[in-house]
């Protein structure tokens, strides 16, 4: 040290200590990236853990108008079942934007994607089946089942005002058969069950059997035609009415082994993928935790040994020059006492560095 010159010790001593800031720099930049990656995985956790919370609620809603529309076949429930569904695709769309971290995750949003598109599809197909069975009763059951019950009426009160008792008394018997046949219809179509079906279809049976007796005592032309017009018409009520099983069979096999399968299968793998988060953001809270403390510490360390360094690079520095001074300045008054006789000897300026001041003395 003692053979540099001032100038190259404080251009050294610059460089050391812009060095050992650019070291100092790097390490605190690096700690910070460090914790803001943590920090930025931790917020990207919460907040798919909250989307997903969301997905959950809204789905929840689908599922209750899936419900509520399969019982009441009300509009009002499409409405709110398109609602809920676009919230819940919307959040979806979110929650796959926002996550980036977890590879496994965003897979099972997609699986939540695509099944609550199928089951969207599989809705309305529930929807036009609904509609068809709508279509079969206004257009078929409601008007030909009154057609029928007038032209039976018809041909009671015709036989009765020409005094034909008997089969005006077959034909009322007749009407009562069907008012029986149309009462357990509209309770098959309330009810979906089995039991009204066959009852509806037994007393069809009989009514035909019925009219058919009625038409072998009937010798009026005009009656005879006004029954087989009856029975025609009977005849496509009972297409309609099984017509109606076939579309309520094909509705329910969607609505069990579709609806009802695939939304607790979206509603669970949002609940795992909600539990699996959590855990997650509970370990990532402790890792980032317990870095932030390191990196504390480390900065505490890092910061205590760069005081250090640069104190004895100071004082390694200036230390030997503040020597060199106070002996040259000793040797100058030394020399200056002896110009002026106040001594009578003067002494060598005993400095041996290569220095500034070493040369000077």
């Amino acid at each position: 040290m003692n053979n540099l010159t001032i100038k190259i010790r404080l251009i050294v001593s610059a460089l050391v200590i812009t060095l050992i800031l650019i070291i100092y720099a790097i390490f605190s930049i690096s700690n910070i990236s460090k914790s803001q990656n943590g920090f930025d995985i931790y917020k990207e956790t919460a907040k798919t853990s909250l989307i997903l919370s969301k997905i959950q609620a809204n789905m929840l809603m689908v599922r209750i108008n899936v419900k509520d529309y399969i019982k009441t076949f009300s509009q009002k429930d499409i409405k709110e079942f398109n609602l809920y569904y676009k919230r819940t695709l919307d959040n979806i769309q979110e929650a796959k934007k926002v996550i980036s971290s977890y590879n496994n995750i965003k897979l099972d949003i997609e699986t939540i994607e695509n099944k609550l598109t199928i089951y969207k599809t599989n809705f309305e197909y529930v929807i036009k089946y609904v509609n068809h069975r709508n279509n079969v009763v206004k257009n078929n059951l409601d008007i030909n089942g009154k057609r029928i019950e007038q032209l039976l009426t018809t041909v009671m009160n015709s036989a009765q005002k020409d005094n034909d008792l008997i089969a005006s008394l077959q034909t009322a018997k007749g009407i009562r058969t069907l008012l029986l046949a149309r009462l357990y219809t509209a309770k098959f179509l309330i009810t979906n069950s089995q039991t009204d079906l066959n009852r509806a279809q037994s007393e069809f049976f009989i009514l035909q059997k019925e009219l058919y007796t009625i038409k072998d005592e009937i010798q009026d032309k005009t009656r005879t035609k006004q029954l087989m017009e009856a029975v025609t018409l009977i005849n496509k009520y009972i297409i309609g009415v099984n017509e109606i099983r076939s579309i309520i069979l094909q509705r329910n096999n969607i609505i069990e082994n579709k609806l009802n399968v695939l939304g607790p299968e979206i509603a669970n793998l949002a609940e795992k993928l909600k539990v699996s988060l959590k855990l997650n953001q509970d370990l990532l809270g402790t890792e980032v935790s317990n870095s932030n403390q390191s990196i504390y510490n480390s900065t505490i360390i890092v910061s205590t040994i760069i005081i250090l360094l640069t104190t004895l690079l100071f004082y390694l520095i200036f230390s030997s020059t503040i020597k060199s001074l106070d002996i040259f300045q000793k040797g100058l008054l030394n020399f200056f006492q002896y110009l002026n006789k106040e001594t009578k000897s003067v002494e060598n300026i005993n400095i041996t560095s290569n220095d500034e001041i070493g040369q000077m003395a």
